[in-house]
């Protein structure tokens, strides 16, 4: 039994091993099957759920043989209710084997629909990745010992979002004990990744996308802290990384605390990778909501085909070392760069070594390094940088392509540069600096800086030099456009050194250019307010700097030291001191100009010291400072001479002397003044004119509520008086023109208003003949005697001016008298026009009044002549809105032109503005002619707004109307018109015919001409449009067309033709004797656009036309040749103009009338050996003779800037002469008394002015070569009959310029090869002067004030006679030497001979003085008078003295009366003691008759060269005494007691005569007339006058006394 037991157990025993062994064996089969699998699956789920409190969540598990497990639906839902983790279907499989050991050993793991999700988006951090396929291929994971092995890695399609919080909590320790894991992976790779992250204020968003990522031979060694890749490779990177915004950053500081824990070494990382390499499409770096800008933009930076690869990458903590292989990008803007190098970083030092970062133009290598800290707070951070650099000026153009502009200006080249720096930022050493750019700069420097980045302390000390070159490229940069042509930029060096600290600058700079420089040496200390500067210029050239200026070079110096900015301010101390040693302004140079002023203790004083011809002259102001108190000023200038001639500040003479004193007070805290000033002694020159006076003073007192000033000058004074200070009275002043404006524009007029705005004032004015104003309107020919004007507005505004005895040129008025009152709101005025008999006749009274008063105004005109008939009486009254104006002509029977007109009463014109309409009813008529103007309102017509206007003139006498005024052009002919006109808001119509009949202009007739108009509107509304002129009956324009027609391409479009216009009709309007026109002009156009810009297409064309000038006596021809017109542009093609050869002037180019208040101009105009003279003394002509010229020119610009460019050569074989017009016939009309007058060039006064046009505002370059070619002659005849000459044979280049900015600049030299002068002064001898070779004319700019070296000689003869020689005739040169400046004339005479050894030898012991002093004998008198001669010309045979005794007697005749004085002057040849001289006598002789003219004493004498003075006195003064007593009433018998000393020849010498005589005057035809004593007829003989010289017979019983 037991046996049984035992078996029974046994057996037990032996099926519950065969049970448990089945267990066993079924138990993993059981795995195996799905039911079981979902049961386990459910029961594990559910238990993991109840311990972790998540919702796990599995679809179903299913596990296949041996260990392949597959999960489908598995999901993770956190307790807070948010997924954690989904997954689609993840299969592992599994390797049984080394699960024995503890080891998980992957064959392969495959994954789809992978998503994981870490925090919600109120997190610090919120993670959501999803993953679309994961694939891992055989993978072992050791839990034991902590090995993860991964053969290889697929991840396709992951999409991972980031989002970080800003959080200002310190990061926790880790202090869990983990094991150390040990991961592998021999290749990664990740296909088509996008990520996404934000961590503000850090990373606005962060967005990329990998096109794949491979990893090789990967490892993370956590025991060792160390991760490696043996490579890491990403292509086809796409990314945007956006920063936040400057406002977002400022409202949303950064407070996170910066993590100070430190790492112990042990726990230290180390990441290494053996290769890097890096590929993208394009990457964007931008701030958010940033439009990218042209070119290089930092805030949206965005690259393209990148490269990155970096070799030995190693990372450890803080120690980083990159070695960088390539970097390879295109950004944006077009910039491919390419660089290299190597970064190294360590806990104390960043560094970046061999660096080498290029373009494909440019290059840049550098080595530098920092400390690692923060910059800002470490001052001493070490800092270094080591670089040169080659940069394209491309690449700047398109990295800031805004430079554009600048950079094409600049010449060609890269710009270089070299940088070596060091330090910190609490000291930067800058070791060298330079910066180079060929042609263009050089520029290097050296120092130090310090606190470079602290703007409060920032300093240093800086020494720099370079250069500079071609520096004008960079004006259209730097300059507004107006002003480049007045500067320029030459090439300068530049040397100095600059200390800086806050509040303190001290340095030394030197500028050199052009042989001059600029030094400055200045220091100022900001804090303490001390200043001390000192600028000196050393021969430095302005002209260099500023062309048009004037400014040539300048050595001067400037010192200014001080202390304090505030002149007011109490212990403010300022000195500056100016000393111009030489200055030279428009080619004058200017000496020893000084300025001194200082400042101090509450005292200014300054003088200016200034000896200059020209400017001349001292200044010195005083000033007491009182802070917040008044100022005492006190100025006195004595300007010695000032000449803005001279200065260049004026085209015309304008130079003068005066002293000005002046003193006031200045309030600074009420700005009340009280000043006077005081010119003294003002003599000043204005063209035509010179102002002088003995003083002028001036007054002005300015506080609240009073304004008192005066002017006094002469018989002239000025009082002005106001209710208020200066400032409140200008503006009040100002203030009423507005009213005034708005009141015009308003139409409604209200003078009480005025009055209110205007200040209370009276102006008192009164101006006789003895001042400045007076003397000034005199050299305009206008004169008065006096001129008064009252201003006053105190409750009413009245003014009042007269002016007496006005003259102007030829017109002359005796009294004009304007009067204007307010009457309320009226203001009634009144002038008026008187003149005395002889004056003005025609104008003997001409009056205008009326009245002007808020809607309503009025005027009437009167005049009549000095006979009191009455020439016009016409005006108007006008009602006013503001919206239309109605005018009523009165009155009724007007007068024009002193004919009686009649007026229609019920005559009216009205024009509303806004509606635009015009009705009127007006009729006029009066000596057969006819002014009508009314409209013709047509019942029931409501087709338009506007009535029928017509129009009707007939015979109206243009020269009637125009004789209003004395001023009115010679205009002569009758008008007639009949004209239906009728407007609307679109356009005007209408037609008529206007005449004009037998037109004159002066004496010429000008001719008939007949207008045709007609404009109609069609039912379509086109205007249509006819137009027709004919002068004297022959059509010679046509134009039609439409206006407005829509259907067109050209709405407006008009056929223009003409037909054979006459151009004489051009010549009445010329200036007289200028130039006369023939021919005539044809054309044809078509005129499109509209009317306010019509467009012209066709052309014109001369027909037979030529223009004859005057002055050259040639007509010059023009082409027939048609000139094209194409869209406004005139086109020349080779127009020719002919003169007196075949060669023309040929004209090319185009002439715009685009814009007809700015037509462009381009044209050119070339001529070779064009004859422009060709003519022999023509009558009329000034010139004559044979004239060839080649021309080359251009004319381009518009009419605003004109720029003209010329090419003139006066060719060979020309010999053309000028004639001075009514030379001769001028000096041959004038009497003796004024037979030379001397005139100034400048005198605009004393020359005849020729018609001028005003200028419009042209700015005008003009640059032009005037080339003189030898071979060339002119001539200039001084006289009409040719005899005075000059003749100069001359060759050279001159150059003119003229410009907006001067009056135009002459240079060049003009050289004289040959020439005379002839002339024939008044009561001398012909002078012949010929030129000497190599005299010239040069200019230096100033053409008026050129350099003169001419030199001249005249072969003269005389007799000369010596002693114990006979008289011989000489041949001298007198010699004529013009040097120096026109303005500053040097004028030299020498006289020599070749002819005569004795004289010569003479000559040449003679003093230059001397010999100039025989010179002028020998021109005035033809005498040669040298030591040991004798000259032998005769006195009575001189002009000159026969001209000075006849003057001499005549003003004696004309100014002494009751009796009769005579002069005379001889000359004649002495012998005494066997020596022979000449000797000139000078006698006089007076008459008295006395009892009626029966009785009469004579007296005279003479003056003797030869005689000494006691001679002259005792024997010679009264040597003539002779008493007459008249016989008879005739006088033709009389008695005579004389006695005459004189000489009377060679062989009896000077004797003395005594004696009485019988004296008896008979007029006789024979001898025997002489013994008729009664037969015949008796003739009773006139009487003698008394000064009729007598010759008589002394009697016999005379004495004589002989002296031999």
């Amino acid at each position: 039994m037991a046996r049984g037991a035992v078996k029974y157990i046994l057996k037990g025993l032996k099926w519950f091993l065969i049970g448990i062994v089945t267990l066993i064996i079924l138990l993993p089969i059981l795995v195996y099957i799905p039911f079981v699998q979902d049961i386990a699956c459910k029961y594990a789920v559910k238990k993991i759920n109840e311990s972790t409190g998540m919702t796990i969540s599995i679809d179903n598990l299913r596990l296949k043989f041996p260990l392949q497990v597959r999960l489908n639906g598995v999901g993770v839902i956190e307790a807070s209710g948010d997924t954690m983790a989904t997954v689609g279907s993840l299969g592992l499989d599994v390797k049984p084997l080394p699960l024995l050991k503890g080891d998980i050993e992957i064959g392969s793991a495959e994954g789809n629909s992978i998503f994981y999700q870490m925090g919600t988006q109120d997190s610090l951090m919120w993670l959501r990745a999803n993953v679309r396929r994961l694939e891992v291929e055989a993978g072992d994971i050791s839990l034991k010992s902590g090995r993860i092995n991964v053969d290889r890695a697929i991840a396709d399609g992951a999409d991972v979002m980031l989002i970080m919080k800003p959080d200002t909590a310190a990061t926790p320790v880790d202090t869990t004990q983990s094991t150390p894991w040990h991961i592998t992976a021999r290749d990664i790779l990740l296909t088509d990744i996008n990520y996404r992250m934000s961590m503000l204020p850090t990373i606005d968003s962060l967005g990329c996308h990998v096109d794949s990522a491979r990893l090789c031979n990967g490892l993370v060694d956590m025991a060792r802290h160390r991760i490696h890749a043996a490579s890491l490779s990403v292509d086809s990177v796409a990314g945007t990384y956006l920063t936040p915004t400057a406002q977002y950053l400022r409202e949303h500081p950064d407070t996170v605390a910066p993590d100070t824990t430190v790492t112990p070494p042990d726990k230290r990382w180390t990441v290494t990778a053996d290769r890097l390499r890096l590929t993208g499409r394009t990457v964007t770096y931008a701030t958010r909501g940033a439009r990218p800008l042209p070119g290089l933009d930092m805030n949206y930076l965005q690259a393209s085909d990148i490269l990155i690869e970096v070799d030995s990458f190693f990372n450890c903590m803080t120690t980083v070392k990159v070695p960088l292989r390539r970097l390879k990008a295109t950004e944006r803007c077009g910039i491919t760069l390419d660089a290299s190098g190597l970064f190294m970083m360590d806990s104390t030092l960043m560094q970046a070594r061999d660096f080498d970062i290029a373009t494909m133009l440019s290059r840049i290598r550098l080595d530098g390094s920092m400390g690692v800290g923060d910059i800002m707070t470490d001052p001493r951070l070490p800092l270094s940088l080591r670089a040169n650099a080659n940069i394209a000026m491309a690449d700047v153009r398109t990295l800031f392509p805004a430079l554009g502009p600048i950079l094409r200006q600049l010449p060609p080249g890269d710009l270089t540069a070299e940088i070596d720096i060091d330090g910190n930022p609490t000291r930067l050493n800058v070791n060298n600096l330079l910066l180079y750019k060929p042609r263009l700069l050089r520029l290097k420097g050296n120092g130090v800086v310090n606190n470079v980045l602290d703007p409060k302390r920032i300093g240093g000390d800086i020494t720099l030099s370079g250069e500079m070159h071609n520096a004008n490229s960079l004006k259209p940069t730097l300059l507004e456009a107006r002003l480049q042509p007045m500067i320029n930029i030459p090439d300068f060096t530049l040397a100095g050194n600059v200390s800086y600290s806050p509040g303190l600058v001290k340095g030394k700079l030197k500028a050199t250019t052009a042989g001059g420089d600029v030094a400055i040496d200045a220091y100022w200390n900001g804090r303490a307010e001390d200043y001390d500067a000192k600028v000196d210029l050393n021969s430095f050239p302005v002209a260099s700097f500023l062309p048009t200026m004037g400014i040539g070079n300048v050595t001067a110096s400037l010192a200014a030291t001080g202390h304090g900015y505030a002149p007011f301010r109490k212990g403010t101390d300022m000195n500056v001191a100016m000393d111009v040693t030489s200055a030279t302004y428009k080619g004058e140079t200017y000496h020893d100009v000084r300025l001194k002023a200082n400042l101090g203790n509450g005292h200014a004083e300054g003088t200016l010291v200034s000896q200059n011809p020209g400017a001349d002259l001292n200044a010195d102001f005083r000033a007491d400072i009182v802070p917040r108190g008044p100022v005492t000023l006190d100025i006195m200038a004595d300007v010695r001479d000032l000449n803005l001639r001279t200065l260049h500040l004026t085209p015309d003479v304008n130079n003068g002397s005066l002293i000005i004193t002046g003193s006031g007070v200045y309030d600074l805290s009420t700005g009340a003044f009280d000043f006077s000033a005081d010119i003294d002694d003002l003599e000043w020159h204005i063209p035509g004119y010179d102002l002088t006076t003995p003083s002028i003073s001036a007054a002005m007192k300015s506080e609240k509520g009073l304004l008192a000033g005066n002017v006094v000058n002469g018989d002239m004074r000025l009082d002005l008086t106001g209710d208020c200070a200066l400032d409140t009275f200008m503006a009040r002043a100002m203030r009423a023109g507005d009213v005034a404006m708005r009141q015009w524009d308003k139409r409604h007029f209200d003078v009480s208003e005025i009055n209110r705005v205007l200040p209370g004032m009276h102006l008192d004015a009164s101006i006789g003949t003895d001042n400045l104003v007076a003397e000034f309107l005199k050299s305009s020919d206008i004169s008065f005697n006096r001129a008064n004007l009252v201003l006053d507005n105190d409750s009413l505004l009245t003014m009042s001016a007269q002016v007496l005895k006005i003259a102007t040129g030829s017109t002359k008025i005796d009294t004009l008298v304007i009067n204007a009152d307010q009457k309320g709101k009226y203001l009634v005025y009144n002038a008026y026009i008187n003149n005395a008999p002889g004056t003005f006749d025609d104008f003997a009274y001409v009056g205008l009044n009326g009245y002007l008063a808020q809607d309503r105004m009025s005027a009437i005109f009167r005049q009549h002549n000095i006979k009191g008939e009455k020439g016009f009486q016409f005006g108007f009254r006008a009602n006013l809105t503001d919206s239309a104006a109605t005018v009523k002509f009165v009155p009724y029977n007007p007068i024009i032109a002193y004919k009686n007109w009649k007026v229609n009463k019920d005559n009216f014109v009205t024009f509303n503005f806004v509606e635009k309409h015009l009705d009127a009813n007006l009729e006029l008529t009066g000596d057969k002619s006819l002014v009508k103007l009314f409209t013709a309102h047509v019942e029931g017509d409501t087709t338009h707004q506007q009535e029928d206007i017509i129009l009707q003139l007939d015979q109206v006498h243009l020269q009637d109307w125009l004789s209003i005024s004395p001023y009115s052009p010679p205009i002569k002919g009758d008008l007639s018109a009949d004209l239906k006109l009728r407007w609307d808001t679109e356009a005007i119509t209408g037609r008529g015919l206007v005449s004009l009949e037998s037109l004159y202009y002066g004496r010429d007739r000008v001719g008939d001409f007949d207008i045709d108009l007609d404009v109609s509107r069609e039912n379509s509304g086109v205007l249509r449009a006819e137009a027709s002129l004919m002068v004297d009956s022959v059509k010679t324009i046509t134009a039609s067309g439409v206006l407005n027609d829509s259907t067109l391409r050209t709405p407006f479009l008009l056929d223009f033709r003409m037909i054979r216009f006459p151009l004489a009709v051009v010549n009445p309007f010329l200036p007289k004797g200028t130039a006369k026109l023939s021919g005539m002009l044809n054309g044809e156009m078509d005129i499109t656009g509209d009317m306010a810009h019509p467009i012209f297409n066709g052309y014109i064309d001369f027909d037979t036309t030529a223009v004859k000038v005057n002055m050259l006596g040639t007509s010059f021809r023009f082409s027939e040749t048609k000139i094209p017109v194409d869209s406004n542009v005139v086109r020349f093609n080779s127009f020719d103009i002919l003169a007196c050869n075949d060669n023309p002037l040929v004209i090319d180019g185009t002439v715009s009338l685009k814009s007809l208040t700015d037509i462009d101009y381009n044209l050119t105009m070339k001529a070779n050996n064009m004859q422009i003279v060709n003519s022999s003394r023509p009558r009329g002509a000034d010139v004559y003779g044979k004239a060839f010229i080649d021309l080359d020119a251009s004319a381009r610009g518009n009419m605003s800037l004109m720029t003209i460019d010329a090419s003139l050569a006066l060719l060979p074989g020309t010999n053309v002469t000028y004639i001075i017009p009514d030379a001769t016939t001028a000096l041959t009309s004038r009497s003796t008394d004024d037979m030379v007058k001397f005139v100034s060039f400048s005198d605009t006064a004393q020359v005849e002015a020729a018609d001028t046009i005003a200028s419009a505002g042209m700015a005008m370059f003009l640059n032009a070569e005037i080339d003189i070619r030898e071979g060339s002659t002119v001539n200039v005849d001084l006289s009409a009959d040719g005899k005075n000459k000059v003749q100069i044979q001359s060759n050279g280049i001159l150059d003119y310029s003229l410009n907006p900015m001067n009056d135009g600049r002459l240079t060049g030299r003009l050289n004289i090869n040959k020439g005379f002068a002839r002339y024939t002064p008044p009561l001398m001898s012909e002078k012949l002067f010929n030129f000497r070779e190599g005299s010239y004319v040069s200019f230096n700019g100033d053409m008026f004030n050129p350099i003169l070296n001419i030199h001249a000689v005249d072969v003269m003869k005389a007799n000369v006679t010596q002693e114990g020689q006979n008289s011989r005739l000489v041949n001298f040169d007198v010699s004529l030497a013009v040097t120096n400046t026109l303005e500053n004339m040097n004028v030299a005479f020498d006289l020599s001979t070749d002819d005569d050894i004795t004289v010569q030898n003479e000559l040449q012991s003679m003093s230059a003085e001397q010999r100039a002093n025989q010179a002028m004998n020998l021109l005035l008198y033809n005498v040669y008078t040298g030591s040991g001669t004798k000259a032998t010309a005769n006195l009575a045979g001189n002009p000159l003295y026969s001209f000075l005794e006849g003057q001499l007697n005549s003003w004696i005749a004309n100014n002494i009366r009751g009796v009769d004085i005579t002069f005379g002057i001889d000359q004649y040849d002495k012998t005494l003691d066997g020596t022979k001289s000449t000797a000139t006598s000078y006698s006089y002789r007076v008459s008295k008759t006395l009892f009626n003219d029966r009785f009469k004493i004579i007296v005279g004498g003479n003056y003797s060269t030869d005689a000494n003075a006691d001679e002259n006195f005792s024997q010679n003064l009264i040597n003539d005494i002779s008493f007459e007593y008249m016989l008879n009433q005739s006088g033709s018998m009389y008695v005579r007691i004389f006695r005459h000393t004189g000489y009377e020849s060679i062989l009896e010498g000077e004797i003395t005569q005594t004696g009485v005589g019988f004296v008896v005057k008979r007029k006789i035809h024979s001898l025997r007339d002489l013994f008729r004593f009664g037969s015949g007829k008796k003739k009773t003989p006139g009487p003698v006058p008394a000064d009729t010289k007598q010759t008589t017979t002394p009697p016999t019983t005379a004495t004589d006394e002989k002296k031999k």
